[in-house]
């Protein structure tokens, strides 16, 4: 019994200037065997080696969109290229499976119906093992 598994979440786990040692005293616990965390992917890129030599054991990342135009529209930001870059960098770094959870909302437009192939197609073409897809009502 106790407490056998972690997820870093909230805002985003990544602009925590410590966050390397934190997961490496997280896993020095005894009994805990997964120990994640769930990003928006931006900074990805840059801490993903560090973080699998801490024992970082999965990933979750975050992902609006793979459009530019629509990425920025929902996160107001345009950090696309970096989140991609980031999810690429963790596959480099060993984080297999690597899980990309998504909302896709008005499956039934064409536009959401396209979106939802090229994330079944970039999950196929990187080796990402699973994907959580979560399916609502356009409001």
């Amino acid at each position: 019994m106790g407490v056998n598994k972690i997820r870093l979440t909230g805002g985003e786990p990544l602009v925590r200037k410590d966050l390397p040692k934190l997961i490496k005293r997280l896993a020095s616990i005894s009994g805990i065997q997964t120990l994640g965390m769930t990003t928006n992917g931006v900074l990805l890129k840059s801490f993903a080696p560090e973080l699998k030599r801490v024992v970082l054991t999965n990933i979750n990342v975050s992902l609006d969109s793979l459009r530019p135009s629509r990425f920025e529209l929902i996160s107001g930001r345009q950090y696309l290229k970096d989140v991609t870059d980031g999810i690429y960098a963790s596959l480099d770094a060993g984080f297999q499976p690597l899980k990309m959870n998504v909302v896709v909302r008005g499956v039934s437009t064409m536009m959401n119906y396209s979106t939802s192939l090229s994330l079944l197609k970039i999950n196929q073409s990187m080796f990402v093992s699973s994907s959580t897809c979560l399916l609502g009502e356009e409001e």
